[in-house]
């Protein structure tokens, strides 16, 4: 068989041979130090054949080099790029979350069907043959195991086969160490676990989260150690490849898990069950779990983990989850020398552990109606430590480091952005070494960030490969750095596609293989241990760029009113350094906007220094579709219009389940107007939907007086600039979305 060609200079140079022949002089002992290899011509005949072959391949070598620095920087510049997206589009679901639920709560007939919490409570807390009773609607599910792998299972109750997989009961199972393992096998064939068996799960989590406080406090034994996982997201893969290569919970393997169990992913009820019966079997001291952002009824309404729960059971059962959630402790310790929680610190860097001990965290809503510190003007001392208190629970949900020193508010819409003295000030009051916070997605599943900020790290781009799971120099925090040690930790590999590594952290009271010291302070080490269970489906740049497009989009009328006033005489030209500004101070994406002018912008709206803004706009609008046609024979501005609504698109999507009051499909004049004006109740002057009837008017297609699904949803089509061809389609047309009734609407 034929080896294949080389695909590389490196690969070129790695097949050379290592040892030349014996006629000739050892490429190794040929000193070249008196040539410059950059300058000097390979073609001087006067230079030795031994002296060009070394200067050849050393040429190889650095180009090979520089490759590889190259390729690392684009790669940090795309990632960079699918953060800040990722960061923006939190945000924006953070603030559909909270319109939701404001819904819920303030219009009259919201919460119909939805059980009342005090219900909820008693659901939980129900014993045995009661909580067997609870109804369950779901329907058969077949499960085909015919091409699953899994390795061999030992069950003393049951027989885990293809046979019985379909449903797995728990209910005349003692929940132990076997169950788990079980329990965990169960999953990773593929199979599920029996309504009442989850109820069972829930109901022991319930009862055993009541009983523990804000804070739990780890104490890892002498030889024992403490693994600490970052966001899951619903990917299971990675929970078992953890459990894989850690072993399961004991009182000498203890886990923290960081929060952000589900949402995203498509499995992130079997990941809560996995961690509700771990928790439940060895205890709150060996399996820890801090409540994340996710965690938290409003944001997993939106983010797919109640559509998860209900297509896979019912209702009910989300709304027993929900409540779960909200009584998850908010922090761990680790030998009382680090600082775990998701999110971040606190916009009072003279927080105690009192304070936070303090807090009731069942009462917590991630937006208050009035923002904190505003919502203590005129309140009683104790009120005033009331929302104090509310807001650091959002703060640590929400909350992200920055460089820069202070605290300001958070580009997500919730929590803060907290500067590298305010962590140190709160560690130093604390008595803490080192902070682990999850909550940011980061490119090899561990960081540093201030550390990395700082520049004190020893780094090469282009250097030698580390082995798997081998600590790199990014990984080992100086204390002569002068930073505080604050880490971020992410555990979902591959999230969403971004192509990243995920990581978990170690610790133990002594020195083990490959560890690092926390610090001087602190008796205490840490190993960084990465992983990859899938590889990328998708090309990260591509789909940064369909992203960044549907982001001009949004933002076309802002940004044209940006570059018509940067334009003073009027050329319909501006600078690009003057565009790249106008980008980023519009959109709020802090990215190299100039190195991504070429692949966002058509040839003829560039010059070598300058972008014609008018073109590039106009590359950015609706494509042809029945929509616009139908717009444009009524003789409207059908373009101008539907741009200004695309901004609006996920809450007029809520608005359109929600007020079709009747049931039947479509949204009648009078319900439109209803809806907009509610919406517009809570929006920003900035913000709000002008125009409503004539609006309505536009995506009446067929003159029926009345708007459907598909016909509110075919409007919404984006347009590739560069091809003309529909890159993305967010039409729920599309998507077969079957007619529901009442308030499943507004919640599916």
């Amino acid at each position: 068989m034929q080896a294949p060609a080389p695909s590389s200079l490196a690969q070129v140079f790695a097949t050379l041979p290592p040892q030349p022949p014996a006629s000739e002089t050892p490429m190794s002992s040929v000193s070249i130090d008196s040539y410059d290899s950059r300058t000097v011509s390979l073609k001087d005949q006067n230079l030795p054949q031994d002296v060009r072959k070394a200067l050849a391949a050393n040429r190889i070598r650095r180009m090979a080099q520089r490759k590889k620095a190259l390729q690392a920087a684009q790669a940090e510049h795309q990632w960079k790029i699918f953060a800040d997206l990722d960061t923006k589009d939190e945000a924006e679901m953070l603030h559909l979350a909270v319109f939701m639920q404001t819904l819920i709560e303030t219009v009259p007939g919201a919460s119909a069907g939805r059980s009342e919490r005090s219900k909820l409570r008693e659901a939980l807390s129900l014993d045995e043959h009661e909580s067997s009773q609870l109804k369950d609607d779901t329907p058969d599910i077949t499960i085909s195991l015919g091409d699953v792998k899994y390795k061999e299972v030992h069950a003393r109750h049951h027989s885990l086969s293809t046979n019985n997989m379909k449903e797995f009961d728990l209910c005349d199972i003692d929940m132990d160490a076997e169950c788990v393992q079980e329990v965990i096998d169960v999953y990773r064939m593929g199979g599920r676990l029996s309504r009442n068996s989850i109820v069972k799960i829930l109901r022991k989590t319930y009862r055993l989260v009541l009983k523990i406080g804000n804070m739990t406090r780890v104490n890892i034994p002498d030889r024992g150690m403490c693994t600490v996982v970052g966001d899951l997201h619903g990917q299971l893969s990675d929970l078992l490849c953890i459990i894989d290569t850690v072993g399961l919970p004991s009182t000498d393997n203890r886990f923290i898990f960081n929060g952000d169990f589900v949402d995203r992913g498509e499995k992130g009820l079997e990941i809560v069950c996995i961690l509700f019966l771990m928790f439940v079997v060895y205890g709150p001291e060996v399996v820890c779990m801090n409540r994340g952002n996710h965690e938290d009824l409003p944001v997993c309404r939106v983010y797919g983990f109640e559509q998860e729960v209900k297509e896979k059971y019912d209702e009910l059962l989300f709304e027993m989850f929900a409540e779960v959630f909200n009584h998850l402790p908010l922090f761990s310790t680790i030998n009382s020398s680090i600082f775990v929680v998701h999110g971040g610190l606190f916009h009072n860097p003279q927080t105690t552990l009192q304070d936070l001990e303090d807090i009731d965290r069942t009462d917590y809503f991630v937006k208050p109606p009035v923002p904190y510190p505003q919502n203590i003007i005129g309140l009683s001392p104790e009120d005033q430590r009331k929302e104090y208190l509310k807001q650091l629970q959002r703060d640590a949900m929400w909350s992200d480091p920055t460089e820069e020193y202070g605290c300001f508010l958070n580009p997500r819409g919730a929590g803060v952005s907290f500067g590298p003295d305010i962590a140190s000030q709160f560690m130093a009051e604390n008595g803490f070494s080192m902070v682990v916070r999850s909550h940011e997605c980061v490119m090899r599943g561990f960081e540093l960030p201030y550390q990395m900020s700082m520049h004190s790290y020893s780094f090469k781009a282009g250097g030698e490969e580390k082995a798997p799971g081998h600590m790199l120099d990014l990984d080992i925090y100086h204390e002569s750095s002068g930073v505080p040690f604050l880490c971020t930790l992410f555990s979902a590999s591959n999230y969403i596609g971004g192509d990243n590594d995920g990581a978990i952290l170690q610790f133990a009271s002594h020195p083990f293989h490959m560890s690092a010291p926390v610090g001087s302070k602190c008796n205490m080490h840490y190993y960084v241990r990465r992983y990859k269970t899938s590889e990328a489906e998708r090309d990260l740049a591509a789909s940064n760029t369909l992203s960044l497009r549907e982001l001009i989009l949004k933002k076309k009328s802002a940004l044209s009113t940006a570059f018509e006033a940067a334009d003073v005489h009027n050329h319909g030209q501006i600078s690009r350094v003057e565009w790249a500004e106008i980008m980023q101070r519009v959109t709020l994406m802090k990215i190299r906007w100039l190195g991504v002018v070429n692949t966002i912008a058509t040839d003829d709206c560039l010059t070598p220094t300058s972008v014609f803004y008018r073109q590039f706009l106009a590359n950015f609008t609706l494509g042809s579709s029945p929509a616009l046609q139908a717009m444009e024979s009524k003789g409207m501005d059908a373009k101008s219009v539907l741009d200004d609504m695309y901004g609006m698109r996920k809450q007029l999507e809520t608005v359109f389940y929600f007020f079709d009051t009747n049931g039947d499909g479509v949204i009648s004049r009078e319900e439109f107007r209803e809806g907009c004006a509610k919406l517009n109740s809570m929006l920003h002057p900035d913000c709000q939907l002008t125009n409503i009837d004539r609006t309505l008017e536009v995506m009446d297609f067929d003159g029926s007086g009345t708007i459907d699904i598909n016909e509110f949803f075919e409007t919404f089509r984006i347009l590739d600039a560069k091809d003309g061809k529909v890159d993305g389609v967010i039409s729920l047309a599309q998507q077969n979305k079957p007619k529901l009734s009442g308030v499943e609407k507004l919640l599916s």
